[in-house]
């Protein structure tokens, strides 16, 4: 996608950008390739170690009893989101840097990136909650949850609702919200979400019912 992004912004550059009426400049045409290529660099790196990491839960014995149970099957999950950020990003700088040719633009797309892929990963992560178990890489692995299991379903229960509606926010704020702001705030409503649940979690884990 961003190398796609990049030929379809090479082809209408203008070979050359009038700086004053006498004095011009090159357009930089392979300037355009820099960014979507390092992210290239970069989802491979990612790509290299999350394989790497995997080999080694697969090989040794000791590494997948200290990992819970469905890590092998998360791992190329988050890798696929982790590139997939990165591309969102690289996209929005593509457009709004050489298509769009201003700055402003840019710094917008990019917020909105920032807010829009975090949230819907947010909202994937809340769906999966009501079934999660302490053998799930993908949960709210806190001291006060893995410690008590009355903890950590009603932690869990209440997760799932506060994370959908942090995700649905975001989401929100990627579309109806300047970049900027819509950053600032979805990062907020997330942080607000994951602090309520521990303090949560913590409250009820110092009840001795709940132990």
């Amino acid at each position: 996608m961003p190398l796609a992004a990049a030929l379809f912004v090479y082809q209408s550059l203008p070979d050359t950008i009038q700086i004053t009426p006498t004095i011009s400049v090159s357009s930089g045409r392979a300037g355009v390739w820099m960014l979507p290529v390092v992210n290239v660099l970069f989802a491979g790196v990612i790509y290299g170690m999350m394989q790497k990491l995997t080999r080694a839960l697969e090989q040794k014995t000791e590494f997948q009893s200290a990992w819970p149970l469905d890590t092998l099957r998360v791992l190329p999950a988050i890798r696929v989101f982790a590139m997939s950020f990165l591309t969102a990003v690289c996209l929005s700088v593509v457009y709004g840097y050489y298509v769009m040719d201003t700055g402003e633009v840019t710094a917008d797309l990019i917020g909105r990136a920032v807010a829009l892929v975090p949230g819907v990963g947010t909202a994937l992560f809340a769906m999966q909650l009501p079934k999660a178990t302490k053998g799930n890489f993908l949960a709210l692995r806190w001291y006060y949850t893995e410690r008590s299991q009355q903890v950590w379903l009603k932690t869990h229960k209440l997760g799932t609702v506060l994370l959908y509606a942090a995700g649905g926010i975001m989401v929100f704020l990627a579309f109806f919200a300047s970049g900027l702001q819509a950053a600032i705030s979805a990062m907020s409503a997330l942080f607000l979400a994951a602090i309520t649940l521990y303090v949560y979690a913590k409250r009820l884990y110092e009840d001795e019912f709940y132990r």
